[in-house]
């Protein structure tokens, strides 16, 4: 768990590995309560709420608009 690439063990490709930490933050009085996430609302997401860009993009991947979150 100390490497930033690999080898593909398949057909020897380089891939790149990216990490990230976790981290807790404490919600402000703004938005005092968790968000609680229900099946059926992954489509009515629009994420305006997530000010970085690139954090924004990769919430529309994961809900599978990748259309939309071009990462160009």
């Amino acid at each position: 768990m100390n490497e930033t690439a690999f080898n593909c063990p398949h057909c020897g490709a380089l891939a790149k590995q990216y990490w990230y930490s976790i981290r807790a933050v404490q919600n402000d009085d703004k938005n005092p309560t968790p968000m609680v996430i229900t099946e059926g609302d992954g489509r009515d997401w629009d994420f305006k709420q997530v000010e970085d860009r690139e954090t924004r993009k990769l919430a529309q991947v994961g809900r599978g608009d990748e259309e939309r979150a071009s990462f160009h």
